[in-house]
């Protein structure tokens, strides 16, 4: 969190050689930001230089082989805590401890003392955060802050981890120290709870799939050879990993053309024969002489399960050309038997010097389309423009989804966008929308990554999780009243764009409303993928959320730069100008192994027994510090727990000579409720079951599913819903509706088990 270096004489000259740009152009530029830095965000800047020290003990904790140690000589005086309470029992023999007002001091050596007698115990600092939350520039000259932490602690020989998260107060002391920084004069405990569990974590990593260079791209889970359990496929990699019993894959090429790239993917049935097929988009050579095919490509499946060998072209027509990065949906919109299509792209910021504006409502990325499908799969229509769409088509979209949010029997379409956020469009019954999204949504500002849907409340209506960004940088401006003149509009949306993720309750009504939950799910990170399931089988819905955007070789941040300079700067327009200033900014940040948003750590919110939710992720050893992307949950092994799989990347990471991994985490929690299953299964001439909602009650309480794709980040999970029902041991009935409105429904069906159901 540290403005960039200042271009040197050098750089402004070879700039000036290289581009059509002035020197003195850039250098107006430069003064500019050189000059708001000394005065419109001066506090901001010594808010920065106060943060320095807590910036290498971060840097210090994560590199060092005994972090404790680093600990132990970090400079202050006085430490200021309370007592610890009595441990209160929570779920999954978890207890929680809280701190008292704080009436202990304790020198620095004391403090020192007692690290080393732990480290002696034979306890562990896993992992850490360090956030600066607040700043107060004091008359005095004794500033404060206000920092966030989170320590994973674990003792190995008793099973023992713990999560100790809180708030520390810092008075500063007024002078910098011999080596040109800022110390605590006292530190001040403000909050602390400590979460603590003794046993095997609650899940255990299986293995993981290396992933080669250039070939990350989307992971899809699907039941090819109708066995019960979940392939996952990788088409970037050109892989199928068949899920075998004894926890074993085998890895399968899917195609035997050469897979160039694989920006999105999707599975469905296209052609309405019965069997999975799966669009790309992307290229492939078919064979060594032949050209590049690049577009939308039909792998058709087969009826003993994966895919023919070589894909068939989409036609989509001259009006749909892909640019960017893209994201897509199916689903029957019009009713007439067959998948329609949804492509979303998302564009850059900064490419050519362009910026998202205004960066809390874009609409000026790539379009989306609409694809209509003929009935063969292999040619589409676009008509975007014509049904109901036009007006937010360039947004930068990340995910969408088509889902039936109004019970109304047609399919709707959410769209979630970076630089924006939810925008949600009816059905109007004929495949035709309209924007519903001002009276509909409650608040849609976010920067939009990904989303899931599921019955939070269990009242029978489909609700959504819409993951964005949070931002402490952000928070810090607005605490401390920073912003430019003539620019209330991008200062003021700063704390609504990065209120994090959002949770929304459906009303019955068509509308959706956050509830008060939301505040203790809402603040994650930079993150990516999602799921919300049913980990523990107790009834109530989870949540896992993938974090993380660029970790690099430090945890000194380029946020701050981003929100006291960026947001002002460019337009939607390419400008050689802005190119150059940006290009030249964003390479100093990885000259410095400057960091965005890195070294955050996965979150798994559980629903606890006293009402809350907590993030237990350590805890059930799920914390990734990697920058993680897709996530996809899914009952790997048949055990009625579902697991995850989870991609991501090492820190200071080149997508360009390193590869990333997926990998498997088995869910061993010990303790779990009953459940119940259902797989849909598609045939040749009934309805697709995408979309299909599925309706289970247990006791007379509902909880409500349904198939649907697009969510989540770059993922699709198979056509199974799992339920969690607790105690209770008989299930009512189980209930599934297609979209042309035909039904299914079992009465008292058995539990923990999956029930294959179809037309």
């Amino acid at each position: 969190m540290t403005n960039l270096p200042l271009f040197t004489a050098c750089t402004l000259a070879c700039l000036s050689l290289l581009s059509s740009v002035s020197g003195s152009d850039l250098l107006s530029l430069i003064n500019d930001r050189k000059e708001k830095e000394m005065s419109t965000w001066r506090q901001e800047s010594l808010a920065q230089e106060h943060e320095e020290v807590f910036i290498r003990l971060w840097d210090d904790l994560r590199n060092s082989s005994e972090p404790i140690s680093v600990l132990q000589t970090f400079p202050f005086n006085t430490l200021k805590l309370g007592e610890l309470s009595t441990p209160a029992p929570l779920n999954h023999g978890i207890t929680s401890q809280t701190i008292g007002q704080a009436e202990r001091s304790l020198p620095q050596k004391h403090w020192s003392g007692w690290l080393g007698q732990l480290q002696e115990l034979g306890y562990s600092l896993y992992q850490s955060e360090w956030h600066h939350k607040k700043f107060d520039e004091k008359p005095s000259g004794q500033n404060e802050s206000i920092f966030s932490f989170s320590l994973h602690v674990e003792h190995q020989a008793s099973q023992l981890r713990l999560i100790a998260d809180g708030r520390i107060k810092v008075v500063w002391l007024k002078e910098k120290n011999k080596d040109g920084i800022y110390v605590p004069d006292t530190i001040e405990v403000t909050e602390l709870e400590i979460l603590q569990r003794q046993g095997l974590p609650l899940f255990k990593r299986l293995g993981a799939f290396d992933i080669a260079p250039q070939k990350r791209g989307p992971i899809l889970v699907h039941d090819l050879n109708g066995d019960g359990r979940s392939e996952i496929i990788l088409p970037a990699a050109n892989q199928v990993a068949w899920n075998n019993p004894e926890n074993e894959y085998i890895l399968n090429p899917f195609t035997s053309a050469e897979v160039k790239t694989v920006r999105s993917a999707l599975l469905g049935d296209f052609n309405a024969d019965g069997n999975m097929d799966m669009i790309i988009e992307g290229s492939i050579y078919p064979n060594k002489n032949s050209p590049l095919a690049i577009g939308l490509l039909l792998f058709q499946g087969t009826a003993k399960g994966g895919f023919l060998k070589m894909p068939k072209p989409i036609d989509v027509g001259s009006k749909a050309v892909i640019q960017g990065d893209t994201t897509m949906s199916c689903g029957d919109i019009d009713g007439d038997g067959d998948l329609d299509l949804w492509i979303g792209q998302y564009k850059a910021p900064y490419a050519g010097g362009a910026m998202p504006t205004p960066y809390y409502d874009a609409n000026d990325g790539y379009p989306s389309f609409l694809l209509i499908n003929e009935g063969d799969g292999l040619r589409f229509t676009e008509c975007a423009a014509t049904r109901g769409l036009k007006e937010k088509l360039h947004r930068r979209v990340y995910s969408g989804s088509f889902v039936d949010y109004d019970n109304d029997s047609d399919l709707d379409l959410l769209v979630v966008s970076d630089f924006s956020g939810v925008d949600l469009f009816r059905n109007k019954g004929n495949g035709y929308f309209e924007d519903v999204t001002a009276e509909a949504i409650e608040e849609r500002a976010s920067f939009g990554m990904g989303h899931s849907f599921g019955d939070f409340n269990h009242d029978g209506f489909l609700d959504m999780y819409v993951i964005g960004m949070s931002s402490t940088t952000a928070g810090r401006l607005h605490q401390m009243g920073l912003g430019p003149e003539k620019f209330d509009d991008l200062t003021n949306m700063r704390i609504p764009m990065t209120y994090g993720n959002r949770l929304y309750y459906s009303q019955g009504d068509g509308t959706f409303k956050q509830p008060e939950v939301n505040d203790q799910v809402a603040r994650t990170g930079w993150s990516w993928g999602v799921v919300t399931v049913d980990f523990d089988n107790d009834g109530n819905l989870d949540f896992y959320v993938a974090n993380g955007h660029d970790s690099n070789t430090t945890s000194r941040d380029y946020c701050s730069s981003y929100w006291t300079d960026d947001i002002y700067r460019g337009s939607s327009s390419e400008s050689p100008l802005f190119d150059d200033y940006f290009s030249e900014k964003l390479g100093i940040k990885e000259d410095g192994g400057i960091s965005w948003n890195g070294f955050e750590h996965n979150f798994l919110f559980m629903p606890m027994s006293d009402g809350s939710t907590r993030n237990l992720s350590f805890l059930a050893g799920v914390a990734l510090e990697n920058d993680s992307r897709m996530v996809i949950a899914d009952d790997v092994n048949l055990d009625g727990k579902l697991d995850l799989i989870i991609d991501s990347n090492p820190p200071n990471w080149n997508p360009q000579t390193q590869g990333n991994i997926v990998e498997v985490y088995l869910n061993q929690m010990p303790s779990t409720g009953n459940f119940i299953g259902v797989r849909l299964q598609d045939k040749a001439g009934a309805p697709s079951s995408t979309a299909a909602k599925i309706v289970i009650s247990t006791g007379g309480q509902i909880q409500a599913a349904a198939n649907v794709n697009g969510d989540s980040y770059e993922s699709q999970h198979a056509a199974t819903k799992h339920f969690g029902i607790g105690e209770n041991d008989t299930v009512d009935y189980i209930e599934v509706t297609w979209m042309d409105g035909s039904k299914r429904r079992i009465e008292n069906p058995t539990v923990n088990q999956y029930h294959l159901i179809e037309l």
